[in-house]
């Protein structure tokens, strides 16, 4: 039977890169010719089985097979269909790509490696506000209007759900999402010092609650403990302008919330969400000083690591989740020279070490541009958008193979004119995700 299906499906697949998806009657009987003994026509076949075909098919042909006829249409809230979805083990991700001030109608399918023009449109909050993503997780998206409002949703089945008001008088500082199964929880730190808190929302409950941080740790050197941090702690010696997007500049000695590179509101509230070893959900982000902070959502207890070039140095940063494992990404320009480099914190060590490091000749074409970088993980791949005024490109990290590829430019079919990314968010193209 699995060849049969095997076998079917190929012919499937074939016929819609053929530009040959037609009407349902029409496939099963076109031309009335006889086929092989070992191909069904679709019309003998039942819904069982044609759902199955379909949905081993790539998540992009979904928008197409579904104009077929009323049925394929409607095959988004067949319960059986998607069983059969979730029953595909893994669906290559899609790179869901923004321009400077909204998404860009775009991604990047690494089932084929290569971009596709699929406009897929966030959400509306109740009173028909746009909004922008924050976070995303498996197949779901958190989008945030300016309202405050969060919405939750699936691109693809064009599902969403409105989570409930969060309420809190201090501002927040980052948001991140975490999937398990059919269930996820949105984790979102606030405050600022010496009082922090965490909210954390689990689809399962539909509520948010509180957990207020008890401890704060500052991470030191190796050979000193860490320091507990408070009322009290002393400031930064030489603190930095962090832009929320991820430029750090020193300037006089006082942290400033303007900057000199514009970028999407978007990646504000950027943070990672990882499950730590004992089990319990963490969420990392980058501090107005430019340090990676890591809370616990169980216990309360948020950890400040340590710098990870000098204070007296510009360069630009961003955080990224792979594989369970949080990276620091920097672009940094020093003695007439770039270098972009993979970064992760060796916590028994309390250090950074160097993964990777984009060959010279490549890094050097940003030297002096001023770039900003923004970067979003998944499994062994980091995507960086490196932006500015003068340059616009998309590079692909492959942490396995250690290779460092820059992404085709892509064409606006509208009007040929090459589009700007300068953020990403990354999903698994799911239909069946549930909000």
């Amino acid at each position: 039977m699995e060849t049969g299906l095997s076998a079917a499906c190929q012919k499937f697949h074939t016929s819609v890169k053929d530009g040959g998806l037609r009407r349902c009657k029409r496939i099963a009987n076109a031309n009335s010719k006889q086929v092989e003994s070992d191909e069904a026509p679709w019309g003998e076949l039942d819904d069982s089985v044609t759902e199955r075909v379909l949905s081993k098919l790539p998540v992009a042909d979904f928008f197409r097979f579904r104009s077929v006829c009323k049925g394929w249409n409607s095959l988004a809230e067949s319960p059986s269909f998607l069983i059969a979805c979730s029953e595909v083990a893994d669906r290559q991700p899609w790179f869901y790509m923004l321009e400077a001030k909204s998404p860009a109608g775009v991604v990047y399918d690494m089932q084929v490696n290569r971009w596709r023009h699929i406009n897929l449109l966030p959400p509306a909050n109740r009173s028909g506000e746009h909004s922008f993503p924050v976070a995303a997780s498996g197949g779901l998206m958190c989008f945030r209007a300016s309202t405050g409002q969060l919405i939750v949703c699936n691109l693809i089945s064009e599902s969403a759900r409105i989570l409930p008001i969060l309420k809190m008088d201090h501002p927040v500082l980052a948001i991140a999402m975490h999937t398990t199964g059919s269930s996820y929880k949105l984790l979102v730190t606030y405050g600022k010092q010496p009082h922090f808190g965490i909210q954390v929302f689990s689809s399962v409950e539909n509520c948010w609650t509180d957990v207020p941080v008890t401890k704060t740790l500052v991470l030191t050197k190796e050979g000193q403990p860490p320091r507990v941090g408070g009322e009290d702690e002393e400031p930064e010696p030489n603190p930095y302008m962090l832009q929320r997007r991820g430029v750090m500049e020193r300037r006089r000695g006082v942290v400033r919330r303007t900057g000199i590179i514009h970028r999407n509101p978007a990646k504000e509230l950027s943070g990672v969400a990882t499950v730590c070893r004992i089990g319990h959900e963490m969420i990392h982000f980058l501090d107005i000083n430019g340090r990676v902070v890591a809370c616990d959502t169980r216990q309360g207890i948020m950890s400040t690591y340590p710098h990870i070039l000098p204070p007296d140095i510009e360069y630009s940063v961003d955080l990224v989740e792979c594989g369970g494992r949080v990276l620091l990404v920097v672009l940094l320009e020093m003695m007439e020279s770039a270098s972009l480099r993979v970064w992760e914190f060796n916590s028994d060590e309390i250090e950074w070490r160097q993964l990777m490091a984009m060959p010279p000749a490549m890094s050097q074409s940003f030297y002096g541009k001023k770039a900003d970088i923004n970067c979003v993980g998944y499994g062994h791949l980091i995507m960086i958008c490196i932006s500015s005024h003068r340059v616009h490109r998309v590079v692909m990290c492959n942490l396995i193979k250690g290779t460092w590829e820059e992404l085709p430019k892509y064409l606006d079919p509208a009007n040929l004119r090459v589009k700007k990314f300068i953020s990403a968010y990354c999903f698994q193209p799911r239909i069946e995700a549930s909000v």
